[in-house]
């Protein structure tokens, strides 16, 4: 999935692939993979999409738009810091949902040190 957002595809499926990779973190029981590799899918993925929403405040198709709105594009005005994932927006949007310690959210989203952590959330 990491070559998919690499290649530009930035879709709400990108951002449910690192939500999941960031909740499975956080919680004894992983969200294991997309929707449409499981069996009985429509049930899995209303329930995904209902932690994933828990976890970052809103859904994966929010943030995809997000991500296009505030993405570099030619010529445009918005530029985001280089080396900027989709995975740091998560990490923003969790740090205002949660809005915990920094320790607490290191944890949450697999372990990066405080400084990566608030270089990527406080710009």
């Amino acid at each position: 999935m990491l070559c998919a957002f690499r290649h530009g595809s930035t879709g709400p499926k990108v951002f449910l692939y690192f939500g999941q990779m960031i909740a499975s973190h956080c919680s004894t029981t992983s969200l294991l993979s997309l929707p449409e590799n499981k069996k009985g899918g429509g049930k899995n993925a209303l329930r995904e999409h209902r932690q994933f929403r828990s976890l970052f405040g809103c859904s994966p198709e929010v943030v995809a738009e997000i991500w296009y709105r505030i993405a570099p594009r030619a010529g445009g005005d918005i530029s985001l810091k280089k080396g900027a994932e989709p995975r740091h927006l998560l990490w923003a949007l969790l740090f205002m949902k949660v809005y915990a310690n920094e320790d607490v959210l290191c944890s949450i989203v697999g372990g990066v040190d405080n400084k990566t952590f608030c270089f990527w959330t406080r710009y």
